[in-house]
């Protein structure tokens, strides 16, 4: 009897086996002339990947995938696996998505070889990417020595499980996320069994549970840098380091905000005892702000140091020539010179200057009052990025690069004349 049934099993299995979807692998070569994902001549099999294939991305000499707003319904992107990276060293092709959308039916990860010093980089600008299944993963970082980068300002990811820093030590995973949400239906792992970053400065993030650096591995690191946007935990939970707090774990909140369900401000009192969430760095319990409301925890930061409200708001465009900055000012600004201003047109050059180091001459000086005048009249149609760093008694708080874009035409011959 007990042969029978080992029998009886391995022919179940077999038949499996046999019955089993195979997996084709597609690979970008960038043959085409649009760089569309969904053009068959970009792929090496001059076919367009379906939903029982493997997309893959390695270093090429052309350029990356383009999902735009055409491809949805019918006509969306499709595929079993999506991998950035995958056998050769160096920067696989970029992803690209500026609407439309993407179903994934099992993975989509960075990095598929173990101890291959692969880069994979996902722009999620709008459209959506699905998970269609309950256990699919989204790896932010997967294999030993790959990174993965998403850059997201718009458009949603829906997935079931995210984690930045995969499965395997050495794997580091990244997002910047100025805009756009992310679902994740069960749990989202700041630090897998690697490294995990999250920079946040706008968006949300709705998850069920969310870890940051818990996962008892001498490798593990989490960083979640909340600097503007909303992270909102479901009845998960949200939990901090390994129960042996060996694991490098922090979140510091600068002008984002935490809300978790349930009742766990004492939790929250502890992390913030150990020094492992902070607000705007600072290592004081005082620093940051823990509130139970209407069935949910709150966390923020008690006050906000930096300069915030531009005016112009961040990414207006049809500006004046003639215009006026201005802000609102950080709550422990000194009363002399308490504003460091850098203004001009390379963004780059606001984000990396001090009062020392300028070779682009955008440090415009200190002032006491939170308002700055350019000189002249602005370029028409060209886009200008500001910066203002409040100095406080003790240290210098950077600010965020905002900006602005000038009017492209100015009206003229006004009927009834001036």
């Amino acid at each position: 009897m007990y042969m029978e049934k080992i029998t009886l099993i391995f022919l179940v299995f077999m038949l499996s086996a046999a019955g089993g979807t195979k997996i084709n692998s597609f690979f970008w070569d960038d043959g085409g002339a649009d760089h569309l994902w969904s053009t068959a001549e970009n792929w090496d099999s001059n076919e367009v990947p379906d939903s029982n294939d493997k997309a893959t991305f390695e270093p090429i000499s052309g350029e990356g995938a383009i999902i735009d707003s055409n491809m949805t319904g019918a006509k969306k992107a499709r595929a079993y696996y999506v991998v950035l990276g995958h056998n050769k060293a160096g920067t696989a092709e970029s992803l690209t998505i500026n609407g439309g959308e993407l179903d994934v039916y099992s993975r989509f990860y960075f990095g598929d070889k173990d101890n291959v010093a692969c880069t994979g980089k996902l722009y999620m600008n709008s459209g959506t990417i699905n998970f269609v299944g309950s256990a699919e993963k989204f790896y932010v970082g997967y294999k030993p020595q790959a990174t993965g980068y998403v850059y997201m300002t718009g458009g949603t990811i829906n997935t079931p499980r995210m984690y930045l820093g995969g499965e395997y030590a050495s794997s580091t995973g990244y997002i910047y996320m100025k805009g756009g949400t992310i679902n994740v239906g069960d749990r989202m792992f700041i630090g897998g069994h690697g490294a995990g970053y999250l920079y946040m400065t706008g968006g949300t993030i709705n998850t069920y549970m969310l870890s940051i650096a818990e996962n008892n591995s001498a490798t593990t690191h989490g960083e979640v840098h909340l600097d503007g946007g909303t992270i909102i935990v479901g009845s998960g939970g949200f939990s901090m380091r390994s129960m042996s707090e060996e694991c490098p774990g922090s979140l510091d909140i600068c002008e984002g905000t935490l809300i978790i369900n349930g009742n766990i401000v004492s939790t929250i009192e502890y992390y913030i005892s150990k020094g492992w969430i902070t607000a705007y760095s600072i290592k004081k319990p005082e620093a940051v702000k823990v509130v139970y409301e209407d069935g949910k925890t709150m966390v923020t930061a008690a006050k906000h140091m930096r300069a915030t409200k531009p005016n112009p708001a961040d990414g207006a465009t049809n500006v004046p020539r003639k215009v006026v900055l201005c802000w609102t000012p950080g709550a422990d600004v000194q009363d002399v010179n308490e504003h460091h201003v850098y203004f001009g047109t390379d963004e780059k050059a606001v984000a990396d200057a001090n009062t020392t180091v300028d070779p682009c001459s955008v440090y415009k000086g200190p002032c006491d009052v939170n308002k700055y005048a350019p000189s002249g009249l602005l370029d028409m149609g060209r886009t200008y990025y500001w910066r203002i760093d409040e100095v406080g008694d003790s240290c210098i708080w950077k600010g965020r690069i905002w900006s602005f874009t000038v009017v492209s035409v100015t009206a003229g011959n006004p009927n009834p004349k001036d």
